[in-house]
């Protein structure tokens, strides 16, 4: 409760477009506080609604500066209320994740968040958040701040929801084993619910063992991933050696009869000749050259029924080859030497045997594909040199060690040694002396912090006022980065 009337009564970090509070008028700040507790209710005075308000009344805020949104179940009246929230009229809104969901627009001048309790689910958390860390946002920074009792039912709460988030990022990143779910967190919402659970249990110990394993967490997975990135450099390797002798030969054939069909189009057409089945045809009579084509093409496919595998010769256009195979999916392959492939859906085929203009298209499309072979040998010397430099570099990479073993290593030890009782403070000393930063997870400082007093029975009344303990939070806005580059701090 410290913490909500301080941040308050101060004024927020604006932006070049916000107005800076000055003694005329109140800080423009709107604070969300987000709760399943039992919303606010006419017949009683005791819920945790009513005891935020009268303690921040009790403290000098105006009665008006704090409202429920519960009070307000009409859309026309909600529109009201973010209004003034945005006018920052109203500067502590209170509400559950279902009324402070989606559609409500208060961000302008929202600075901090309180999670008052931890829901079930690891996307009611995400849909709060998303309430202030959103475009529209003028401060600069914003504040969560996560709520919990120390030793109290909240670790149970905070620790199934980031197994929950834990398994969902793993699908996420399609990192899921399904015979085992591996708990590999996250670097924003797990690992803050970890911590929050950690600061929970009251035990400093604990909290350190949390830091390490969120530590070893991401570690092992960039070992993994260096370890998978080594498996592909491995198997491109061997793709690239073996195609690049391939590749070679189909350029140099290329090459052998580049200029000899590029001469060949040159000609007249009625002087060009192409061979099919060992007989020379003009193109001075088209329907001999179509009806030559059409015959073989029958061959071909008469004999591919019987033997689906191999390739058949079709024509043979001034020294380049095209030969015909049958594609397992259907349809069929031609190829032009050069190891230039066009394929053809078999309806294509049965029109160019059933009629003179499909025969003639045929023709037309064998002709077409022998033309493009000095361009497409271009292509595939720039293919063959591409590949030769992209070997070159992966053989470098191929066998580097993880830089990060013997940090790993470090942190195992230090895991392995927080089993045994010690000072407390002491596992993050000395982790420091090793050049560690214990204070840090997933990239975010935390430093969780407890209330030390004991805490009620959770059926007794809440006196106005009385704190339960607390982690605390920042992330910076929309001008900071958004999610990204968040900074989240338990306290």
């Amino acid at each position: 409760m410290n913490k909500l009337w301080e941040t308050s009564n101060a004024p927020p970090t604006p932006s070049t477009t916000t107005r800076p509070a000055t003694r005329n008028h109140a800080p423009a700040v709107c604070r969300s506080c987000s709760s399943t507790a039992a919303p606010p209710s006419p017949d009683r005075d005791d819920t945790v609604y009513d005891i935020i308000r009268a303690d921040l009344v009790a403290r000098g805020m105006s009665p008006g500066a704090v409202q429920f949104i519960q009070d307000y179940p009409k859309p026309k009246d909600k529109r009201e209320l973010f209004a003034a929230c945005r006018r920052g009229e109203v500067k502590v809104l209170i509400g559950s994740s279902e009324t402070m969901g989606t559609g409500m627009n208060v961000q302008k001048r929202a600075t901090a968040l309180y999670h008052v309790d931890c829901p079930w689910r690891p996307a009611d958390l995400e849909q709060r958040e998303g309430r202030i860390i959103r475009q529209g946002n003028q401060n600069k920074t914003v504040e969560i701040i996560n709520i919990v009792g120390e030793r109290s039912y909240d670790t149970t709460k905070w620790q199934t929801v980031e197994k929950k988030s834990a398994y969902i990022e793993q699908l996420r990143r399609g990192a899921i084993d399904f015979s085992e779910a591996e708990d590999i967190g996250s670097d924003d919402m797990t690992s803050s619910m970890a911590a929050t659970k950690a600061a929970a249990t009251g035990d400093p110990r604990y909290i350190e063992v949390v830091e390490l394993e969120t530590r070893l967490r991401k570690l092992n997975a960039e070992a993994r991933a260096h370890r998978s990135d080594q498996e592909r450099i491995k198997w491109q390797l061997h793709d690239n050696r073996t195609r690049l002798p391939i590749l070679t030969k189909e350029i140099e054939e290329g090459r052998e009869v580049a200029d000899a069909l590029t001469a060949w189009g040159e000609l007249p057409r009625k002087q060009r000749t192409l061979t099919v089945g060992g007989r020379a045809v003009s193109f001075a009579e088209p329907a001999e050259v179509r009806k030559a084509v059409q015959t073989r093409l029958a061959h071909i496919v008469r004999d591919l029924e019987r033997q689906p595998d191999g390739q058949h010769m079709v024509v043979e256009i001034a020294g380049a080859e095209i030969s015909m195979g049958r594609l397992p999916v259907g349809g069929y392959a031609f190829r032009l030497t050069g190891g230039i492939v066009r394929t053809v859906d078999a309806e294509v085929v049965d029109l160019a045997l059933g009629s003179a203009d499909g025969g003639s298209g045929m023709v037309t499309r064998l002709t077409n594909m022998a033309a493009d072979l000095p361009a497409a040998m271009d292509l595939h010397v720039k293919d063959r040199d591409y590949m030769v430099t992209q070997t070159e570099q992966l053989a470098d990479k191929l066998g580097v060690p993880f830089a990060k073993t013997d940090e790993i290593t470090r942190l195992t030890h230090l895991q392995r040694d927080a089993g045994r009782p010690r000072r407390p403070g002491e596992l993050a000393r000395g982790a420091r002396r090793e050049g560690g930063d214990q204070g840090t997870i997933g990239g975010r400082r935390h430093v969780p912090r407890v209330d030390p007093r004991p805490q009620p029975h959770p059926r007794a009344r809440r006196r106005p006022g009385h704190d339960r303990g607390r982690a605390a939070g920042s992330h910076p806005g929309p001008d900071g980065g958004g999610r990204e580059g968040a900074r989240r701090t338990q306290g």
